[in-house]
């Protein structure tokens, strides 16, 4: 699973509760942006993968990717509207945002559309030139929040975007 640190690749390991759903590889919160969503209730855990192959070669939004290349935060999304008893994936989820106005440019996921499904965007936190409130991110999460967070995929080297959900 995703192995979560407190400074570009180095620094100490945050609690298992901060692991990312989709359970790839190692990824900082060194640099990153951070969406908290709330939501009235809390059920289980589902986790999905951008690349499995249900939706995998769907294009994402109206753009020319694919949801294996580009479509993370539309994952980590469904991850999270799904363990709040959402009857979605991350195909259904892409749909719906494509014919809902759920995009811009192309397939830059538009947070505000989720909250069709009762996801209300309770706080952005940016940790681009700050370490991530790694206590502050397991409180929101105890207290049944969603959690959506751009972290750098490859710590230690120039920076590759993946968004992520915690648990």
């Amino acid at each position: 699973g995703w192995v979560l640190t407190t400074a570009r690749g180095r620094g100490t390991l945050v609690p298992a509760q901060l692991q990312a759903a989709d359970g790839h590889t190692a990824a900082t919160m060194s640099s990153c942006r951070v969406f908290l969503f709330h939501h009235i209730y809390f059920m289980l855990t589902v986790a999905f993968s951008q690349r499995d192959r249900r939706w995998a070669q769907q294009k994402l939004g109206n753009g020319s990717l694919t949801m294996s290349q580009a479509g993370c935060a539309v994952t980590a999304s469904a991850s999270m509207l799904a363990s709040w008893g959402v009857s979605t994936n991350p195909g259904d989820l892409n749909n719906y945002l494509r014919d809902h106005g759920g995009y811009v440019n192309d397939n830059l996921l538009v947070w505000s559309a989720l909250e069709a499904f009762g996801a209300k965007l309770e706080r952005y936190i940016s940790c681009i030139t700050t370490p991530a409130p790694i206590s502050e991110l397991e409180t929101y999460i105890a207290s049944g929040y969603g959690i959506i967070a751009l972290v750098n995929a490859t710590p230690g080297s120039k920076l590759s975007a993946h968004w992520i959900r915690l648990l």
